[in-house]
Formats: structure tokens, C-alpha cells, sequence
């Protein structure tokens, strides 16, 4: 990494440094994931300690902690601030003197997702991307679309076929085209790969940038606890990206 670089995107397997123009899901040489490697001692010196503390919390307040080039150019839904409640008899029952929920239904389309939508869409505009490609029928269908609409881009979402039509409701709404694959979500998503990699669109899913946007429910739940960690943070897991965005946001912290 360059002194000048904010930040790189490295091969988690190999450490090979990629280029984001050609490849920022996957390493080229290994094909293994890559991820996003801050360069902290620049950050300290552009980060303006005031304003992030005093700042009303909302996703975009943390701006400097993700890989966005252009600021000006970011494009968001007024995501992140979402409410941590403390629930004491919740807690009583469980043994638990502090124990805390915090609703990322609350977030613009009611998922966690908005938060790495928002890097990951602001990402297709800096990449100049002509449109999005995606492979979901939930909550990463609804929040890509709203954010694709926000941004006049197109979006192409692909869907195993028999999904539901109640779960592509809401992407629907937003104007993506959804396109019905003859086989299973593992085919439906190496397809996007492809098509992506054909048309210069925008492949978005679990990848690097939307880890980075999610890592901000980290950095809300510190300042929302008075600037301290929690001891334990319970988290769903899928495919693990919410769950390694919110450690590494607590590891930033304590950087």
C-alpha cells in the first residue's frame, strides 16, 4: 500500500494486492476473497476526532472508515442510526443486568443490508458501472434495488426459479428486473458472476465493500454505549460477512 492510499484490497489467502478496476470480489491469481485493508495512520491524520463525536449518529458519519474515494458522490438512504434499547426484563429473565437489542429493522428498506448497500452502490458509480447485477430473493434484493433506484442505476437480480412473488415484492417495487434461473441459488449466483464480468455491471453481494458498511453498527453501538465495547455481541449468521464486518469494526475502535 501506497503512504498516499486510504486503503488497498489484499487476497485473504495469497496477499496478492488487486487492483479494484479489474478485481474487487475475488483475487485474480487464487480466486480467493479479498478484503479491504485501511491504512490507519493516514485515517488518524484526516479523521476529525471532534465531529465524530459530537456528529448526530448515522451511517454516513463514519464515512472516513470506508473505501470511498469520492464523498461528494456517495449515495445513501439516511441508513445507520438505529435505535439500541436496553431490555431489562428480558435481561432479568436471562441473568443479564445490561443487556441491549439494537433494530437494524429500522434501517430505510427494514434490513442490516442498507448499510453495506450504501458503500457498495456508491463503489458501482466510482467503478463506473453501467448497472448491478445481484443473486438474492430477500433482503439484499430489496435494499440493492432502493439504493440502484436512488442512483438511476439499473438493477438485474437473480432469482431461484418458484421463489415467491411475496418476497420479490418489495424489489420489485423499487424497479429491478428480476430474472428467474431454471436451477438452485449457487448456479443463480456464479451467473451473476458472469454476466457482471461481460457487461462491465456491478457485482454486488457478500463481498469487501459490503463488509466495510456493515462494520458502522460497531461503531454506532460503541457511541451508543457511551463510547465503551460490549463485553458480547450475538449475531445471525449466514454467510458470516455481518458477523466479521462487526468484529472488525470493535478491532478499528480500540486501533
Amino acid at each position: 500500500m501506497k503512504t498516499y492510499d486510504l486503503y488497498s484490497l489484499k487476497c485473504v489467502k495469497c496477499g496478492t494486492i488487486a487492483d479494484e478496476a479489474k478485481a474487487y470480489t475475488n483475487c485474480a491469481r487464487c480466486k480467493s476473497p479479498l478484503e479491504v485493508i485501511m491504512n490507519y495512520d493516514l485515517l488518524k491524520e484526516r479523521l476529525n476526532e471532534s465531529m465524530l463525536r459530537t456528529a448526530p449518529i448515522k451511517a454516513t458519519k463514519y464515512i472516513d472508515f470506508y473505501p470511498i474515494r469520492n464523498k461528494n458522490g456517495i449515495v445513501t438512504l439516511h441508513e445507520g442510526g438505529t435505535p439500541l434499547y436496553r431490555c431489562k426484563n428480558l435481561g432479568k429473565k436471562l441473568g443479564l443486568n445490561n443487556l441491549y437489542v439494537k433494530n437494524e429493522g429500522a434501517n430505510p428498506t427494514g434490513a442490516f443490508k442498507d448499510r453495506g448497500t450504501m458503500v457498495e452502490i456508491t463503489k458501482a458509480l466510482e467503478l463506473g458501472k453501467k448497472a448491478v447485477v445481484a443473486a438474492s430473493s430477500g433482503n439484499m434484493a430489496a435494499s440493492v434495488s432502493a439504493y440502484c433506484a436512488n442512483a438511476n442505476l439499473p438493477a438485474y437480480i437473480l432469482v431461484p426459479q418458484g421463489t415467491p412473488v411475496g418476497k420479490l415484492s418489495q424489489t420489485l417495487a423499487y424497479g429491478a428486473r428480476i430474472i428467474q434461473v431454471r436451477s438452485s441459488y449457487d448456479d443463480a449466483a456464479r451467473l451473476t458472476k458472469k454476466i457482471s464480468e461481460k457487461h462491465n455491471f456491478y457485482l454486488a453481494g457478500d463481498y469487501a465493500y459490503r463488509r466495510e458498511g456493515q462494520k458502522s453498527q460497531a461503531y454506532e453501538i460503541i457511541e451508543q454505549m457511551n463510547w465503551e465495547v460490549p463485553d458480547k455481541v450475538i449475531v445471525p449468521i449466514g454467510c458470516g460477512t455481518n458477523g466479521s464486518a462487526i468484529w472488525k469494526g470493535f478491532k478499528e475502535y480500540k486501533m
